[in-house]
């Protein structure tokens, strides 16, 4: 019985022996971002660009947050016409508000599959989730909505696994996400 159990435990450590080192994992990671951006031919920039519209290929690295980046394409919903025919300002998701997100999530490597929440269809119920004060399996998706304020806004982001869902995270891949956000009021 002796000698089962050290096979067995020897087998086990000589499967975790030949595994890839997180470091390893992180460093593919890094490739990965860069090798997509390099492909795309994205430029990115440390100064925000306003809410104006973007080039197309203009994405924002996320100061404190490493291989974070987010690129707005449409600034969503910033005024509307009163009763009056006044125009009158939107105030900016505030915490706590819901938030109603369709996305599309995409692999950064040549040739990944793409999963699209972005339609009725696709998936009849979008995700929610109260901004700031709730959490969500993508981290990244709070820091989007905070930089995109307004209902609905699209924007894509480059999201490191630190940054997204639970199985980004064990697996360490980046993905992609193109997202629109609409606040519920």
């Amino acid at each position: 019985m002796k000698k089962l159990i050290i096979l067995f435990l020897g087998s086990l450590l000589m499967i975790a022996c030949t595994g890839t080192s997180y470091s390893k994992l992180l460093k593919e990671e890094k490739k990965a971002i860069a090798n997509y951006i390099d492909r795309e031919g994205i430029r990115t920039t440390d100064e925000w660009p306003g809410y104006k519209e973007w080039p197309s290929n203009l994405y924002y690295e996320v100061p404190g947050y490493d291989y974070l980046y987010f690129h707005l394409i449409a600034v969503g919903d910033t005024s509307y016409i009163d009763d009056d025919g006044k125009e009158q300002k939107v105030l900016p998701v505030a915490p706590s508000e819901t938030v109603i997100m369709r996305y599309k999530k995409y692999g950064l490597n040549w040739g990944s599959d793409t999963i699209s929440y972005w339609t009725t269809q696709e998936n009849p119920y979008p995700m929610e989730f109260k901004y700031l004060t709730e959490s969500v399996d993508c981290v990244a998706w709070q820091l989007a909505t905070q930089l995109m304020k307004y209902s609905n806004a699209h924007c894509r982001i480059i999201c490191p696994s630190k940054l997204g869902e639970s199985a980004a995270q064990s697996s360490v891949t980046p993905y992609g996400y193109e997202l629109h956000m609409r606040i519920k009021r």
